[in-house]
């Protein structure tokens, strides 16, 4: 299995499972929280699915309000307001007719939540720079060692 036969088409098979499962999260975890877009473009498949979308609240009325996302993406809630301009995620039900979400709960997300690209960036950069180490490290080169037959 560790051996250096064969080793194009280990590391092929290994990137292809990576791959698969990688798809398969991602088309799972669409289909148990699907995303805002997703519900507004097919309001029928996702009508009273539990829906958690994060955005800014927009101005309402009594009783509603209507969360932004993405600059043009809006849809309204039913549910008290939180304060206009907080940036929060709110769980509730999706209805399709409107379309609007019936509110379950809210949650305001904290200032410093919203600089997590910075961790993540930190985090891919950790990965690079790992993988050169391996790469440094743990390269085969063919020719390096050659053995003789002793008579």
């Amino acid at each position: 299995m560790f051996s250096s036969r064969l080793y194009s088409l280990k590391l092929l098979g290994a990137a292809a499972i990576v791959a698969a499962l990688s798809a398969y999260a991602g088309w799972r975890g669409a289909s148990i929280n699907p995303p805002l877009w997703r519900c507004l473009a097919q309001p029928e498949r996702w009508d009273g699915a539990l829906l958690r979308a994060p955005g800014i609240v927009d101005a309402g009325q009594a009783g509603t309000f209507v969360l932004r996302q993405q600059g043009s993406l809006q849809i309204r809630v039913r549910g008290a307001a939180p304060a206009e301009g907080a940036h929060v995620v709110v769980s509730g039900i999706f209805h399709r007719h409107g379309p609007e979400i019936e509110m379950q709960s809210v949650r305001a997300v904290p200032p410093h939540a919203r600089l997590r690209w910075i961790s993540e960036a930190a985090s891919c950069l950790v990965l690079a720079l790992l993988l050169v180490n391996f790469a440094r490290h743990f390269s085969t080169r063919m020719g390096a060692v050659r053995l003789e037959a002793r008579d």
